[in-house]
């Protein structure tokens, strides 16, 4: 799946609750947040302008701790893609969820 930062933009500048899962008819009913951290970009552009969107979204104060139906948390969807910017940045805003064994692999090279 791609990023669509001008589509998330708009979202999120209206006011979306970037972590409630959809309910829009055809949807995977995954909370934007956690959407927004799991996506890879494919260029250099894409990755500044998802860290960008990821910014506005924690402006909102989300709930971190929030979960997609498979029990994955932003943090847990930026580690298991590997973008350790935005695992970096959900990090800073408070995320603390504590991870089970699945995700452990995923976190070590955060770990100081």
């Amino acid at each position: 799946m791609h990023f669509d930062a001008p589509t998330a933009a708009e979202l999120v500048k209206a006011g979306a609750h970037v972590d409630q899962p959809s309910h829009a008819q055809g949807t995977s009913k995954v909370p934007a947040l956690v959407q927004a951290a799991g996506l890879g970009a494919t260029t250099a552009d894409e990755d500044r302008a998802k860290l960008a969107i990821l910014t506005m979204m924690l402006a909102q104060k989300p709930n971190l701790e929030t979960r997609d139906p498979f029990g994955q948390t932003a943090l847990i969807a930026a580690a298991v893609s590997e973008d350790p910017d935005v695992v970096n940045l959900l990090l800073k805003a408070g995320a603390t969820t504590p991870i089970s064994m699945q995700y452990e692999s995923h976190f070590r090279a955060y770990r100081s």
